[in-house]
């Protein structure tokens, strides 16, 4: 079990080793009081290759922690950056950005 802490700004990579981007925030689900996804801010090629680039700031998708293969070092998935546009995670529950809780819809 990891401390919140510990995996914020931790990189995320998929299975072949590509970098997809840096860990930002983990989603709650409030009800069952367990982490549901990671919040990734997307590299800059990765959220360009998804189309997903903004022209300003960054791009942040999350990825349901089912996803996750393990985490040392880094976040590992099972998949590769190909497989990420079935993978993102659809944030209906509570975010947690640098240790303040956020209601998704704020």
């Amino acid at each position: 079990m990891f401390a919140k802490e510990e995996l914020f700004n931790k990189e995320v990579i998929g299975k072949s080793g590509t970098v997809i981007g840096k860990v930002k925030d983990i989603i709650i689900d409030p009800n069952e009081w367990h982490v549901t996804a990671i919040q990734v801010e997307l590299e800059g090629n990765v959220a360009e290759f998804l189309h997903m680039k903004k022209r300003l700031g960054s791009t942040q998708h999350p990825i349901s922690v089912n996803q996750i293969q393990g985490v040392g070092d880094k976040v590992v998935l099972k998949s590769d950056v190909d497989d990420l546009p079935k993978l993102m995670a659809s944030p209906d529950a509570t975010t947690v950005s640098e240790g303040q809780q956020q209601s998704p819809s704020s």
